[in-house]
């Protein structure tokens, strides 16, 4: 069976256990999706750039945030490697690009890419960690708290 072109993060790998807790006092699948929505706003800063494509098709739900629906190169820049087989497309005798035969199996060469913005990368997921994470989830801490508040519960 072929890999999914698309990448998908079940986002409850990176919530604490207080907000587990809060969650779980919600129950509330919309407030899940918004929390997610946070993360994939921060997330979206890793993920590479080039038109903007790969960022503006995350879809978020209550339980993840998938990228590339409809794109056939969110696999490969989430990896991070180059696929091939690889075929140059000359333009005025240099080298413009190189694509892939379509309906052919692509391998893995070993080859990593490069990203042309900067605090881009591969594996973006792994980006949240440090600061950034701390930060997000401080922020997502405070808005469950909050909520239980206004809904009348105990936090």
């Amino acid at each position: 069976m072929a890999r999914s072109p698309t990448v998908n993060i079940q986002v409850s790998q990176f919530r604490t256990n207080k907000q587990q807790e809060l969650l779980k006092l919600l129950n509330d699948n919309s407030v899940r999706k918004e929390i997610n929505t946070i993360i994939k706003d921060v997330l979206n800063n890793f993920v590479p750039y080039d038109e903007g494509a790969l960022r503006r098709s995350a879809l978020v739900t209550h339980k993840s945030i998938t990228w590339g629906r409809n794109l056939g190169h969110a696999h490969y820049q989430y990896e991070g490697q180059v696929y091939g087989p690889n075929i140059p497309v000359i333009k005025n005798g240099e080298i413009v690009r190189w694509v892939s035969p379509p309906g052919k199996k692509k391998y893995p060469t070993g080859r990593r890419l490069r990203y042309s913005t900067p605090g881009t990368q591969d594996h973006w997921d792994e980006a949240f960690k440090g600061p950034v994470k701390l930060a997000t989830n401080q922020e997502i801490t405070r808005y469950l708290k909050r909520l239980c508040k206004e809904r009348g519960l105990k936090a």
